[in-house]
């Protein structure tokens, strides 16, 4: 009998401990806040509350009338060290309650209020209970697409001036594309300074992002003006560390050189015959910044923790137009503004 009861007590033991450490297991959750992003804050009764306000004024270009969203100017500079406020008091109440500290992954201020990090099941639902937050929900992923050519689009009218009614005649010469997908492999010709038809590439912006900022990484010039990396893997077929920012599977690199990649030629040999195709970009005179958010499996996708967060950048860096890996994305996961960029 006492041998019996003791199995039981074990028994019941091993299934508590079992049920306490299923509720430990951790991912990573997207959090929300109630004030508005910086590209949507629109006037002060957004932020419910006069106190707050103090010192603040609103930054989406509907009220300040700029062409392009300017994450540099002060007023927006002052905001998002709002924000930052707001987010780091979430954070100390939500590590009150959770006797732990906590960390996030990524902070969100411009397309986006709040940050993603990883949390339990019952700390989401705590948090999502505490003042301030609008809304928890788990992380999320995306699956890669694909495209199509330029005279499919009827771009090479563009390039001509050859437009009906139209005077535009451009092969996107200062126009600066950020292309939120795996990566780019930086040492294809789509990329280069000087393309194969002999034009060199300038740098409109006068500066780099990212990793190129230093100005040390040879793979960064005048036509990949920016490299981030929200992933940080290592290529199957690398023997060591891969490089920030390296397209591990080729979507990113198909998709980038799509949009802006230089004009090339690949010749396809076969036993009796040589095919030979010119290729180009839509906008082959453009320039790339590359946001790396998806990894090389299919199944390990691409995160919407990490996708937000290249928004983010990328409306930060103020890139004219933003590709984006699924155009199924809708631009309110957690609140997403648009801010007056292309998709």
């Amino acid at each position: 009998m006492i041998h019996a009861r003791l199995r039981a007590a074990l028994c019941a033991s091993l299934l508590l401990a079992g049920s306490v450490q299923a509720a430990e297991v951790r991912k990573v959750y997207l959090v929300a806040l109630a004030e508005p992003p910086a590209a949507t804050f629109e006037d002060l009764a957004q932020l419910g509350n006069a106190k707050r306000s103090a010192g603040l004024e609103p930054t989406a270009i509907a009220v300040t009338g700029q062409r392009k969203f300017d994450a540099k100017a002060a007023p927006v500079q002052r905001y998002v060290g709002f924000l930052h406020e707001r987010q780091d008091l979430v954070l100390k109440a939500a590590a009150m309650q959770f006797k732990r500290s906590l960390q996030p992954k990524f902070r969100y201020d411009v397309v986006a209020n709040g940050f993603a990090i990883e949390l339990s099941e019952a700390e989401a639902a705590t948090m999502a209970r505490l003042d301030g937050v609008v809304g928890v929900r788990p992380d999320f992923k995306r699956k890669l697409l694909t495209d199509a050519g330029p005279q499919w689009i009827g771009a090479d009218a563009i390039w001509n001036g050859t437009v009906q009614g139209s005077n535009i005649h451009s092969k996107g010469q200062g126009v600066v594309v950020g292309i939120v997908d795996s990566g780019v492999n930086t040492s294809h010709p789509a990329f280069q300074d000087v393309a194969s038809d002999g034009y060199d590439h300038t740098n409109p912006r006068g500066q780099l992002y990212g990793v190129c900022a230093s100005g040390t990484d040879t793979r960064c010039n005048d036509k990949l003006i920016g490299l981030y990396d929200y992933v940080n893997e290592t290529c199957t077929f690398d023997t060591g560390s891969s490089p920030a920012g390296k397209d591990c599977g080729g979507h990113g690199t198909h998709v980038a050189s799509t949009a802006v990649g230089n004009p090339f030629t690949v010749a396809q040999a076969a036993p009796t015959t040589t095919l030979s195709r010119s290729l180009s970009g839509v906008a082959p005179r453009a320039n790339l910044i590359s946001y790396k958010v998806c990894f090389e499996a299919q199944d390990d996708g691409c995160s919407g923790a990490a996708i937000i967060s290249a928004l983010n950048q990328a409306v930060i860096d103020a890139v004219d137009v933003i590709q984006l890996l699924d155009r199924r994305w809708r631009l309110r996961p957690m609140g997403i503004a648009a801010s007056g960029h292309d998709r």
